[in-house]
């Protein structure tokens, strides 16, 4: 499934999502903001314009 990253929110690109794929969604992006919070302290710009999630 492929979801788009907008700043006001996300945007499921295929098909009505189901409960356990919000879940599989949301569970992907606390594990990339867990990876941005182990940066080195400088402010870095970080665009995340598109992630592919293979279902």
């Amino acid at each position: 499934m492929q979801i788009e990253i907008l700043p006001f929110g996300i945007y499921f690109k295929a098909g009505t999502p189901t409960k356990e794929k919000i879940e599989e969604v949301n569970q992907e992006i606390q594990r990339l903001l867990a990876e941005l919070d182990q940066g080195d302290g400088k402010d870095e710009h970080v665009s995340c314009e598109r992630m592919n999630l293979n279902a």
